[in-house]
């Protein structure tokens, strides 16, 4: 058989029987494509009318205002009724630890995923998308949404940073999505035969995830029963011819056919501007599930094969997409029947009943005939000039004889049109509340109510509502799930810690403060051993002389010569400080990181997988601030004496504060409200543990020879009081032994000073005495030589 043949037989016994290559890839795309189109024909052909029902499009003459035989769009009405029951608000991902057991790095695991998912819903438009999605459900009967991966690249980079980057990961990071891939044109034409090129890789500087709407049109999946059973899915795309060739290469998009023209151009409807000036290709993208393949290719240019991957995203189920949101399914197929098509023949009832009200509404009106002769009386009277005004009559005689008024006009018998316009209305209520019943759209959903109608009798109706309607909720609910969940596989798979901790703001870490260098001199106090009192220790400046310790200041002797001690240098001090500080910034932002390290790591372990992680999303209906209220303030009333008994067994005792703390968590665990308080109650219960006993927390004594369990607990509870309070003691008696030290020191340092200025002061009276009688003994021996001459 030549290759891409396709065999006289409709089934194949494996996909090599149509050969190999390019055109047997593509013959085998045809095919499928053909049997799944055949099979979904039936549904497209109703839903494309549904939909133009929806907008109520209807051809309508030119200048009449009427538009035409009036209809009752109860589709229109039905939608956006059910449309905000649906979906009313944007979901947010819920992301927990699955068992919501003691696990630190599982707990920071779930906030960087649920940060990351956030800030991801919030770039991508997800309520739009979701919107979009859940009108398909309600009209054509299937919403269709995927995730992309979408890396930023930066500047090329070198021949030895590329060489470094090769080795360490493949270069299979790469956009999935038609139009969207921004991959160099080399990259794109690597299926032509031509000379390898070898193109720079290129840093990503920037990742992101997004959510896309997929027309219901565009995508096709294989025929299954079940989801599971999907063997491939199909999206279509139209690009330009400078989009295929951003995209695949300049050589592969000379090759496809332009074979798309948008409805509105001059080859459609000549007598209307085109709404798109450019043609475009038709792009099919196939993501098989067997072979964990993706496969581009144009249905319009035989044989080509544009691009194909293996596995460029390597999610858990391999689809980009969730399973669609889907109407009215049977098991032995997924093609959905739309909820129009379920009563539909009350609907065309209500638009034949209303087209029939509206043309005796316009039949219903005062007409009648008179004699041509007195047309000049008689059409005074219907003038709107006549008002408050009285008429002549020429002969009178004659006009009474020939009965008056009443004999001269027939008025149009409107009593039966009457009667009949009451009988339709009664039929167009009647109708309605049968389609009611089979839509499960009642009064209450609608907001009316009879005010006859009990509180019970309401309420009764609500509750048949709410069963009717809580399912499709949570289909909807499900399907923002499975989405959150596809996005936090990408995240997992392709993100970097670098685009996680951008995204989160973790670790936070504080900045270190900047320390100067040491000061040249300092006095360095020495750390005591147990049981031995502190001594400090000089280091003198360079040059100058050794001074001896100060042990003496213990009641030592001290020393017989030598100068003062050096002092203690402020500057050294606050270096000090500054260095301890920075010193415990440094520890703390070291043990952050390596949480944080931990924490990415669970998240490319798990996040694909959720095995710890469990990913959910909140309700999409609206709120009920009432029930919200009513939840915080249950938890409140029930923990807060709770915690008052707590707190005086845990406070001090190790044991008890371990136990106390977990049945805080258990109860904290239990209130979805609660649920951030988490953390916090665990540093709370592990700072009890290290406070002092509560102290109302008295030992008892026991009356029994045999000590109770309770009894030893208090026992161990008062030992362990006990060796704190000693721990604490012997901790004040060293720090005052310490300070008694210091300030014998000084005092030694204070009376040395002082000894040396009073032995200078005695030195200098001496010598001044010594030159006192020096010079008196001259004077002396002055006098007496003066004696003697």
């Amino acid at each position: 058989m030549a290759s891409g043949e396709i065999p006289a037989s409709s089934t194949l016994d494996e996909r090599s029987d149509l050969g190999t290559g390019d055109a047997a890839l593509y013959a085998f795309w045809v095919g499928q494509e053909a049997i799944a189109e055949k099979e979904e024909r039936p549904w497209i052909k109703k839903a494309r009318k549904i939909v133009k029902r929806y907008r109520d499009d209807r051809g309508e003459k030119p200048g009449d205002g009427s538009g035409g035989v009036h209809r009752y769009n109860i589709l229109w009405s039905n939608v956006q009724t059910l449309r905000p029951t649906l979906y009313a608000r944007t979901p947010k991902p819920d992301v927990e630890r699955r068992f919501k057991d003691q696990d630190d790095v599982g707990r920071l695991a779930s906030t960087l995923l649920e940060r990351s998912l956030v800030y991801s819903t919030d770039c991508t438009d997800f309520d739009t998308v979701m919107s979009s999605c859940v009108e398909d459900k309600l009209l054509p009967g299937r919403g269709v949404g995927r995730v992309m991966y979408v890396p930023t690249y930066g500047e090329p980079l070198s021949a030895e940073e590329s060489n470094a980057e090769f080795e360490q990961e493949d270069d299979a990071a790469a956009i999935v999505d038609t139009a969207g891939d921004t991959r160099s044109a080399q990259q794109g034409q690597q299926n032509i035969p031509q000379q390898p090129q070898i193109e720079p890789l290129r840093e990503v500087v920037y990742e992101e995830v997004l959510l896309k709407y997929i027309f219901w049109e565009d995508y096709r999946e294989g025929p299954a029963r079940k989801w599971v059973e999907v063997p491939w899915v199909r999206y279509r795309a139209y690009m330009t011819l400078d989009e295929l060739t951003t995209r695949f290469g300049k050589a592969k998009a000379k090759l496809v056919t332009l074979d798309y023209t948008p409805k509105g151009t001059p080859e459609d409807r000549k007598d209307e501007t085109p709404p798109d000036m450019f043609k475009k290709a038709i792009v099919h993208e196939y993501w098989d599930k067997t072979k964990k393949q993706v496969v581009w290719l144009p249905p319009g240019t035989p044989d080509l094969i544009l691009d194909k991957q293996d596995d460029p995203l390597g999610l858990r189920d391999f689809f980009p997409n969730p399973d669609p949101l889907l109407a009215t399914t049977t098991n032995d197929r997924r093609i959905p029947v739309p909820d129009y098509v379920e009563y539909q023949d009350q609907a065309i009832e209500l638009d034949t009943l209303t087209g029939r009200i509206d043309r005796l509404t316009r039949a219903l009106k005062v007409s009648g005939i008179y004699p041509g002769e007195n047309k000049q009386v008689l059409q005074q009277l219907v003038d709107s000039g006549t008002e408050n005004m009285l008429i002549p009559v020429e002969d009178w005689l004659k006009w009474s004889d020939n009965g008056g008024l009443k004999e001269f006009i027939q008025w149009m018998p409107i009593d039966q049109v009457a009667q009949t316009l009451i009988q339709l209305y009664e039929a167009r209520d009647k109708t309605k509340n049968d389609l009611y019943e089979i839509t499960g759209i009642g009064d209450i959903m609608r907001g009316n109510t009879s005010p006859i109608e009990t509180l019970g009798a309401q309420q009764l109706k609500a509750n048949f509502i709410t069963r009717r309607v809580v399912p499709q909720q949570r289909e909807v609910a499900r399907f923002a799930r499975d989405c959150f969940r596809l996005m936090a596989n990408v995240i997992a798979e392709h993100f970097s810690p670098k685009t996680i901790s951008l995204m989160t703001g973790y670790p936070q870490l504080q900045p270190v403060p900047q320390v100067p260098p040491p000061p040249p001199q300092f006095l360095a106090p020495q750390m005591p051993q147990q049981g031995v009192p502190p001594q400090l220790s000089v280091v003198p400046p360079q040059g100058a002389p050794q001074q001896p310790q100060l042990g003496h200041a213990l009641g030592q002797p001290p020393p017989q010569q030598g100068p003062p001690p050096a002092q203690p240098n402020p500057a050294y001090a606050q270096w000090q400080q500054m260095a301890q500080k920075a010193q415990t910034v440094q520890q703390a932002n070291q043990k952050l990181q390596q949480q944080f390290d931990a924490a990415v790591a669970l998240i490319k372990q798990d996040g694909v997988y959720g095995f710890r992680i469990d990913i959910e999303a909140d309700s999409t209906i609206a709120p009920d601030e009432q029930a919200e209220k009513a939840s915080r303030t249950e938890f409140l009333k029930e923990f807060v004496p709770f915690m008052e008994q707590l707190v005086p067994i845990a406070q001090g005792n190790q044991t008890m504060a371990e136990l106390a703390k977990q049945f805080a968590l258990f109860a904290v665990r239990g209130f979805r409200v609660a649920r951030p308080l988490e953390e916090s109650v665990e540093a709370a219960f592990d700072a009890l543990a290290q406070m002092p006993p509560h102290p109302t927390q008295q030992p008892k004594q026991s009356t029994s020879n045999v000590d109770s369990p309770a009894d030893l607990a208090l026992r161990a509870h008062e030992t362990d009081a006990k060796t704190q309070i000693a721990q604490q003691s012997n901790a004040i008696k060293a720090e005052q032994v310490q300070n008694q030290a210091v300030e014998a020191a000084e005092r030694l340092r204070i009376e040395e000073q002082e000894n040396h200025r009073n032995a200078g002061l005695e030195s200098a009276k001496a010598v001044d005495e010594a030159i006192f009688r020096r010079e008196r003994a001259s004077a002396m021996d002055a006098r007496s030589a003066k004696a003697l001459i």
